[in-house]
């Protein structure tokens, strides 16, 4: 580890740093962009190489290239006093390069050095471990006794201790369930030298605690998140004086460009694939603190994807439950069996008998064919749609979305044709170098959904239509207006 840490600093180690960082960040006193640098490095690139190398390797900065602005965002609407404000700095490039190539190098050895319930920072940790966390203790502890309350202050009193970090008391509070008595939740706030309030605010965005309603307490987020009506509302050019024809439905047009929809997210989908991400984590994640405590909670017995919601469970352990129809792909009759149960370890090949008693004629015949290995690794779960065999957020989005497109009627038989087009085709359509009106303009004729006259008729529009504006005919659909219409003939001359 030191070896690592004590190791010359390289000049692709200052190219790779500077290429990591996002091109559009905040400008600092240099007025100076990343892009600048990352566009012309082929020019300036010797000279930013050796002033980050000195830096590096003397601990020498110049006091140019050490100031730095401090600029203040407002936490809430309108601030009153500085702990209302979270300040950011703003540094300059050489400055930024110089202190990523530093993290770089930690982040080597952080894993080593760091304690597993440290979820920030780390590569392969998510700090909303930690909001899980803390959700979790403040469902516990909603009706707590006057012990509890002082064990907690001795933990707060020992992180302190150890940590040699002191809690903000005047940014905590403390909430109760309405069963319990004034004059007790006033005491017990005493007793943790908090503030006692009616209700806590969000924390990252979230509602602390979830009561009853679900429905009031994510009203405000699914609003800021996804508007699925406005954006529909938006897509299809209605405003709040003109009201305009949905031609095609919200699932349709969820669907992935290649199927021939837009590809806009299904927030329920969404929100299962990141439930199950997170179930995927704490399962091959055992010892980090996020695991221990819901395993100390839930399932002693058992991991996450086999134990039940148990008793009084809080919201998040019920969504993360509920995600694991995502996960759940077991055979049935045999949920808790494992691939080496099919294999005669003795013989090294497959037991042919097992294999067709639990499987059907056409898996048999795969997993038969499948060669063995001769180092006989155990067993492990893997997500058979990735070929890491590692769960993504994106893989697993597909599952609950084609589930929803099925359940409403949307899924196709043939996976290669949607909407009698090719797949080869949508996915031509969007690669093509046009303008994207006109790429648009080609999806709805594919689809016919143009508002022509008998399109519109067929969405229940009364009136006189009129007949065709260019050429006079009754006749307006899409056939005619593109290949029959005489001016349109006229027009190209044919």
């Amino acid at each position: 580890m030191n070896q690592t840490l004590l190791s010359e600093f390289t000049a692709d180690e200052v190219k790779h740093a500077l290429f990591q960082m996002h091109p559009s960040k905040a400008l600092g006193p240099d007025g100076m962009s990343l892009f600048f640098f990352q566009k012309y490095w082929d020019v300036v690139g010797c000279e930013v190489t050796a002033a980050v190398l000195d830096f590096l390797r003397t601990g020498r900065l110049l006091p140019k290239l050490n100031f730095m602005h401090v600029a203040f965002i407002s936490k809430v609407k309108d601030p009153t006093n500085m702990t209302q404000l979270h300040p950011i700095s703003l540094c300059n490039v050489i400055y930024k390069i110089g202190a990523k190539v530093l993290a770089n190098c930690l982040k080597l050895i952080l894993n080593d050095v760091i304690g597993v319930h440290q979820s920030a920072f780390v590569l392969g940790c998510m700090i909303f471990d930690n909001s899980i966390v803390a959700f979790e203790v403040l469902h516990h502890m909603h009706n707590r006794t006057h012990d509890e309350c002082q064990q907690l202050s001795y933990i707060f009193q020992s992180y302190e201790r150890a940590s040699r970090q002191r809690i903000n008391l005047q940014k905590s509070c403390i909430s109760f369930s309405s069963n319990v008595e004034m004059s007790r939740q006033q005491a017990l706030a005493q007793i943790l030298g908090v503030q006692r309030v009616d209700k806590h605010d969000k924390y990252l965005g979230i509602p602390t605690f979830i009561g009853r309603s679900r429905n009031f307490y994510f009203a405000l987020l699914k609003e800021r998140v996804w508007k699925k009506q406005a954006m529909a509302k938006y897509w299809w050019g209605e405003t709040e004086d003109k009201r305009k024809i949905h031609w095609m439905s919200w699932n349709r047009l969820c669907k992935p460009k290649r199927e021939g929809g837009m590809g806009f997210r299904n927030l329920y989908a969404f929100n299962m694939a990141l439930l199950a991400k997170q179930d995927w984590r704490i399962y091959h994640q055992p010892h980090s603190l996020l695991a221990r405590v819901l395993k100390a909670r839930y399932h002693k017995d058992y991991s996450i994807l086999e134990a039940s919601e148990g008793h009084a469970p809080s919201y998040i352990w019920r969504s993360l439950c509920d995600s694991r129809v995502i996960t759940s792909a077991t055979v049935a009759g045999h949920e808790n069996a494992l691939v080496c149960e099919l294999i005669d370890l003795v013989l090294h090949k497959w037991c042919e008998d097992l294999v067709h008693a639990w499987f059907g004629a056409q898996e048999a015949y795969c997993i038969l064919h499948l060669p063995l290995s001769f180092r006989s690794p155990a067993d492990r779960l893997v997500w058979h749609y990735e070929k890491q065999g590692d769960l993504t957020v994106h893989s697993a989005y597909k599952v609950p979305r084609q589930f929803l497109f099925e359940e409403a009627g949307e899924g196709s038989s043939n996976r290669d044709n949607y909407y009698g087009v090719s797949t080869k085709a949508w996915s031509r359509l969007w690669r093509v170098c046009v303008p994207p009106m006109v790429k648009v303009f080609v999806w709805r004729v594919l689809h016919n959904i143009l508002p022509t006259r008998d399109r519109l008729l067929s969405k229940g529009v009364q009136g006189d239509l009129g007949g065709y504006v260019l050429c006079g005919a009754r006749e307006e659909s899409l056939p005619h207006v593109l290949l029959d219409c005489s001016f349109r003939t006229l027009m190209l001359g044919e």
